[in-house]
């Protein structure tokens, strides 16, 4: 993240900014007016993951502190916004796969360092589902994947085991069987 910088209010020793520096993987000024993190917007978008799991991990519960202490500050949303980011976390982390073969809760939560239960707890608490999230995902790459894929191929690549699956999925989304929708699509 080269146009990243972290401000720390307090002083620092050089180890100390050593460490921030290598975890943050930008450089780190201390004796700032606040602390911040200053990044580029478009970085809002990139799902918050890290190798450094207890880094992560720390960093999460400081979100979720924060997120609270902002919302009991200001209109009081609610618990179910507070939860809000690991939805959209969960959406950026499947348009991120390529195809969503053995794309699961269990692979999804272990992305994120959490457990499943934990991520099926989250996005309860933010009014949806991991199903409804893949089920999504997986509707709106469909007309393109069809355009361009048999019907067996883009179940695969939808992540259904079976061929028979997806159009038992297809019929309950579209009423319509995936050949009939496939026929009208390349028109």
């Amino acid at each position: 993240m080269p146009n990243t910088c972290y401000h720390v209010y307090l002083a620092l020793s050089v180890r100390e900014r050593g460490t921030l520096e290598a975890w943050f993987n930008c450089d780190v000024m201390s004796e700032a007016d606040t602390n911040a993190i200053i990044f580029p917007q478009s970085l809002l978008h990139i799902p918050f993951t890290s190798e450094n799991r207890a880094m992560f991990s720390a960093l999460i519960a400081v979100t979720e502190t924060e997120l609270r202490r902002c919302y009991q500050q200001g209109n009081s949303p609610g618990e179910t916004d507070v939860f809000e980011h690991i939805r959209v976390s969960v959406e950026a982390l499947l348009k991120a796969q390529p195809t969503l073969k053995e794309c699961n809760q269990q692979r999804i939560a272990s992305a994120l360092f959490i457990s499943p239960r934990t991520l099926q707890r989250k996005l309860k608490l933010s009014g949806t589902s991991f199903q409804q999230l893949l089920n999504d995902e997986r509707k709106c790459r469909l007309d393109e994947l069809l355009k361009h894929h048999s019907i067996a191929d883009t179940a695969d690549l939808l992540g259904f085991k079976e061929q028979s699956s997806f159009t038992h999925a297809f019929k309950k989304w579209y009423s319509t069987t995936p050949l009939r929708y496939q026929k009208q699509l390349v028109k």
